[in-house]
């Protein structure tokens, strides 16, 4: 699944607005995700995590007008994949406005 996100930002503020995002998931949602790990570059990096018990992991890079999130569904959840889609655009959407 590869979803591209446009954003008007400096790299270096999309990259802070994330960690403060990912922060907030994992506070938030600690019920439903567990064992997730991020790895930070300077311009995007990595992710895996299980949610409500299905191994996800991924990339994303940041680019000066677009992010780019990919990460493969379990099969379990391929079905699903545009309610996913549509998940992650309006949180990103709350995050970067």
């Amino acid at each position: 699944m590869k979803i591209e996100y446009p954003h008007n930002r400096a790299i270096s503020e999309v990259m802070d607005l994330l960690k403060v995002y990912v922060q907030r998931l994992k506070e938030d949602y600690s019920d439903k995700i567990s064992d997730l790990n991020e790895q930070w570059t300077d311009d995007g990096g990595s992710f895996s995590a299980k949610i409500m018990g299905f191994k996800l992991d991924g990339i994303f890079k940041i680019l000066s007008d677009k992010i780019i999130i990919e990460t493969k569904l379990p099969m379990m959840l391929k079905a699903f994949e545009p309610t996913v889609k549509d998940i992650l655009f309006k949180e990103l959407k709350k995050v970067f406005g």
